[in-house]
């Protein structure tokens, strides 16, 4: 499932201009923090939600977006005065002179041009990446009562905080609505349901309205509440939060992902499409009578691995793996060419869906209550037709009729 971000205004604008909260410097760090959440959000890892009131704040504020180029300029003139001061200092016209003062110009060029095209990109980035949200009437009904109650964020120095709490509770409220997940659950006595949100983060610099006094990474008690609704977590930064979600993204997802791909997926019985349901359990052998038919039936004899002449369990045995989906509690078997296949019922031979071949039979006890008493046993025969039903079955007898067939059922 996606992670969703909803960033108040100030760090959109710092995302863009490189405005370090923690240091007050301009520095490089928001080019690393783009580039990872343009990538986890082109692979759908992570979504922002952003309203009109933070798309007409950041055109309002469209010159601070630039600081950092400025920044980059005004030292740049402040180096050229001060190499002017050395030359005229040494008065000396030396070669080494033109190419610093060259070197200087030109990375200045690079520098103010790699920002504006950051610039350009971040506002391409809000304007057409970004999921837009409406901001309804109940949540201006919300931020009004919390302005009349002076409850955070209308508590710190800034004269009207309405803009900061309508983009926090539009969000909580866009995921009340829109992503919640209902699952029922699994007791025939209970309505219940389960109620499941995307994972989600608020970040806001802004400590005096948002914040605890006791540490800034801390949402304000009187917000607590509201987070709580959705499970929203809060962060005084933005890098902080990335660098958080990337490790967690290289750590669990890329990696996990990687080493077990088919380890999960979505169960095609129950249609479940908010997050793979179906779990598999560890690789295990199940008699296979393609496979040294005559032993098959012969697995209670003690087969010796030091004796050539004899049959080793493994010899007569295929790997497969079993699987149930948590949801709706479907049965499947995965054959070893990589097929899943439903377990529709038992005692009846079925063949694999991938079409190599494989027969399988999951025999059961089950009784007239349908109650399967026991553990299941897996097995693989050959492909046996009887030439009364032509279904797939275990045996025939001398006419090649099933014991169905033989009996006129």
């Amino acid at each position: 499932m996606p992670k969703y971000i909803f960033l108040d205004t100030n760090n959109w604008i710092y995302l863009s201009n490189g405005f370090n909260i923690l240091s007050e410097k301009y520095d490089e760090l928001h080019l690393k923090i783009f580039d990872l959440i343009k990538k986890r959000n082109d692979d759908g890892s992570l979504i922002f939600l952003v309203n009109d009131i933070v798309i007409e704040e950041w055109k309002r504020n469209i010159l601070a977006t630039q600081n950092q180029i400025k920044d980059i300029e005004n030292k740049f003139k402040s180096y050229q005065s001060t190499f002017k001061a050395i030359k005229a200092f040494i008065n000396e016209d030396l070669k080494e002179y033109s190419i610093i003062d060259s070197k200087l110009a030109e990375s200045c060029f690079e520098k103010t041009k790699r920002h504006k095209n950051h610039v350009n990109e971040v506002e391409h980035f809000l304007l057409n990446s970004t999921v837009k949200i409406d901001i309804r009437d109940n949540v201006k009904i919300e931020a009004t009562n919390l302005a009349l109650a002076k409850k955070a964020p209308f508590i710190g120095e800034k004269k009207n905080s309405m803009a900061d709490a309508l983009i926090l509770l539009s969000s909580i409220d866009y995921l009340s609505a829109n992503q919640v997940i209902k699952i029922p659950k699994q007791t025939t006595d209970s309505d219940d349901e389960i109620i499941i949100y995307p994972e989600s983060y608020f970040v806001s610099s802004n400590a005096g309205d948002f914040s605890s006094t006791e540490n800034k990474e801390i949402i304000h008690p009187d917000l607590e509440t509201i987070l709580n609704r959705t499970n929203t977590k809060f962060y005084h930064t933005l890098g902080r939060l990335i660098n958080s979600l990337e490790k967690e993204f290289l750590t669990y997802e890329e990696e996990f992902e990687i080493e077990h791909v088919d380890d999960s997926v979505y169960c095609e019985i129950c249609n479940c499409e908010y997050f793979p349901t179906v779990r598999f359990s560890e690789e295990f052998l199940i008699p296979d009578e393609n496979k040294g038919s005559n032993l098959v039936n012969q697995l209670k004899f003690q087969f010796d691995s030091t004796n050539n002449n004899e049959y080793k369990p493994e010899d007569i045995m295929t790997s497969v793996r079993k699987a149930n989906c948590v949801y709706c509690g479907s049965e499947f078997i995965e054959c070893d060419c990589g097929e899943l296949n439903l377990i529709e019922s038992f005692n009846t031979p079925f063949p694999c869906n991938g079409e190599c071949g494989t027969v399988f039979v999951v025999n059961a006890n089950v009784d007239k209550k349908g109650t399967i008493n026991g553990e299941f046993q897996y097995k693989i025969i050959k492909e046996i037709i009887c030439k009364g039903c032509e279904e797939i079955v275990e045996a025939l007898n001398d006419e090649g009729l099933c014991s169905d067939c033989e009996n006129g059922l």
